[in-house]
C-alpha cells in the first residue's frame, strides 16, 4: 500500500506519478499528469504522491490494511490464501 505500481505491455515497472501519468495516457487523459514529465515538477509531485500515499488510509478515515484484510477473513471472504494475501 505503500505506492502504485503498473506494468507496462513490454514488462517494464514505473512507479508513483510516472504509473499515473501512463495509466492516464492509456485512456486518453494524458495531458492530466503531462505537466509532471518535467522537473521540478516530477520531484515536488512523487515527493507529494509519497506522503499522500503513506498516510491516506489515515486521512481519508478508511482503517489500515491489516485491519481490513482481517476482517475479511472473519467474515469468510478469504476462502483462499492465494486470494487474500498482503
Amino acid at each position: 500500500m505503500g505506492r502504485i505500481h503498473a506494468s507496462l505491455s513490454d514488462g517494464t515497472v514505473v512507479t508513483d506519478v510516472e504509473a499515473f501519468r501512463k495509466l492516464y495516457e492509456e485512456v486518453g487523459l494524458g495531458w492530466v499528469y503531462v505537466v509532471t514529465m518535467y522537473e521540478p515538477v516530477a520531484t515536488m509531485a512523487n515527493a507529494v504522491y509519497g506522503v499522500w500515499a503513506k498516510y491516506r488510509m489515515q486521512i481519508t478515515g478508511r482503517p489500515p490494511l491489516e485491519e481490513i484484510m482481517a476482517s475479511r477473513k472473519a467474515a469468510g471472504e478469504c476462502k483462499d490464501d492465494k486470494v487474500c494475501k498482503m
